[in-house]
């Protein structure tokens, strides 16, 4: 798993070398097919990272602010856990937690 740093790292150069890939597209008169090849392979790819995340997630019993709540956690690593779905909604969605707010697991076997 990469950190959040890396993965925007990542990212920023995905969009950079698809910005340039374009530019020369357009100079150099390429067809719109090798860019759309590009953008797929982009898109595909951050469609995999999110269905890993869900293959690897599991509810857990949270503790937030006083808060306890039901959530789909996934670990990103040194004891921090990305909230990808909770039971308010989405209030708590995509915000990163401690190891310490985890009381309790549900795992399914």
């Amino acid at each position: 798993m990469h950190s959040k740093t890396a993965s925007k790292v990542l990212t920023y150069r995905r969009i950079t070398k698809l910005t340039f890939h374009r530019i020369n597209a357009s100079i150099h008169g390429a067809s719109s097919e090798t860019i759309n090849r590009i953008s797929t392979t982009i898109v595909a790819d951050k469609l995999k990272k999110e269905q890993e995340e869900e293959r690897y997630s599991c509810w857990c019993l949270l503790l937030i602010d006083g808060t306890k709540l039901d959530a789909k956690i996934v670990h990103k690593g040194r004891g921090k856990f990305k909230i990808l779905n909770d039971e308010y909604g989405g209030k708590y969605s995509n915000k990163i937690v401690d190891a310490s707010d985890v009381i309790r697991c549900k795992i399914e076997i």
